[in-house]
């Protein structure tokens, strides 16, 4: 990734950041993985938030975005080792 690549991930983590609620957090994972916390929210009110912020962000946004609910701290591992909820691939 260049600087510029950089500095455009950088532009959109801003826009998304100002889309969220003061409670929510965002933080980095690894080099371009990023999560944002949603608490105390349920599913459809994340999805439905997920769907508005995408809509928001626009179709040429580079960021993917997905919800899944943590409610363990093994769904936590599972996500961020790339699995699903039952523990296969995504």
């Amino acid at each position: 990734m260049d600087q510029s690549d950089d500095d455009s991930a950088a532009q959109w983590l801003t826009r998304l950041r100002y889309r969220l609620r003061e409670v929510d957090l965002i933080g980095q994972l690894a080099d371009a993985l990023y999560v944002v916390i949603l608490p105390h929210t349920k599913r459809r009110a994340a999805e439905a938030f997920r769907q508005r912020i995408a809509a928001e962000l626009g179709p040429h946004s580079p960021l993917a975005l997905s919800t899944v609910e943590i409610t363990e701290p093994r769904h936590l591992t599972q996500v961020l080792a790339g699995l699903n909820a039952t523990g296969e691939p995504r």
